[in-house]
């Protein structure tokens, strides 16, 4: 699913914006990364571009639609059936259990029994089906994430946003997750935008965004889509 972004803008204090009119447009299947110094706007364009957070003004049109004028129950519907999403941190609810996590998506549909084969078998993909019955407190950091990232796939989204994926994980499980992320993007074709500070896992993606003051500085193809 392509995404297209017109004169886009945000700001959280009137006259001084954060994203200064960008425009550009991501290709359907793309892996981008998205690099710059703490406070050049990274992240406040993955948010506005996945409709977690409102723009001031422009366009962000992923698939044709304009995301940002629908309405409340319409963004809610194609957040969850559309997009997935990987952060920092995990946020996992700690009363479940793994698989009762990455079900949570499916169980906002009442999908969560049709849909129990489809966990299983992301966790064993994600080398994770070891601990379908443990909860957070008992997985690993690594362990965490990749249950974090079967959960972000089980709607099968079109679309996976990752902010800082590997921020809180050592060099072996961030690679991991990377690798993971290069695997869903090959053999899946979700599109990926994914805010990292790390040279070599930026150089991973397809194409690299660099952001300072709010503006795309360098937009670098690092390879070929195959």
């Amino acid at each position: 699913m392509d995404i297209q972004i017109h004169e886009l803008i945000k700001a959280f204090d009137p006259g001084r914006p954060i994203l200064k009119g960008l425009n550009l447009t991501i290709s359907d299947g793309e892996f981008v990364s998205i690099t710059g110094r703490s406070g050049s706007g990274k992240s406040t364009f993955l948010y506005c571009v996945s409709a977690l957070d409102t723009v001031s003004s422009g366009q962000v049109r992923i698939g044709g639609r304009d995301i940002h004028a629908l309405d409340e129950r319409e963004i809610h519907r194609f957040r969850n059936e559309e997009m997935g999403f990987v952060f920092q941190f995990h946020y996992l609810l700690p009363e479940l259990t793994a698989l009762e996590n990455v079900l949570m998506p499916a169980r906002k549909q009442n999908k969560q029994d049709s849909m129990r084969d489809d966990a299983l078998e992301l966790m064993e993909k994600f080398e994770v089906l070891h601990a379908k019955d443990r909860k957070p407190s008992q997985m690993s950091g690594g362990e965490q994430q990749r249950v974090a990232i079967a959960r972000a796939l089980i709607m099968k989204p079109s679309l996976l946003f990752a902010d800082e994926p590997t921020g809180n994980l050592d060099s072996v499980n961030g690679q991991t997750v990377l690798s993971i992320i290069e695997q869903i993007n090959h053999e899946m074709g979700v599109t990926v935008l994914m805010v990292t500070h790390e040279p070599d896992y930026a150089a991973m993606a397809h194409r690299e965004l660099e952001f300072s003051d709010g503006t795309i500085i360098k937009d670098r193809i690092h390879r070929k889509r195959k």
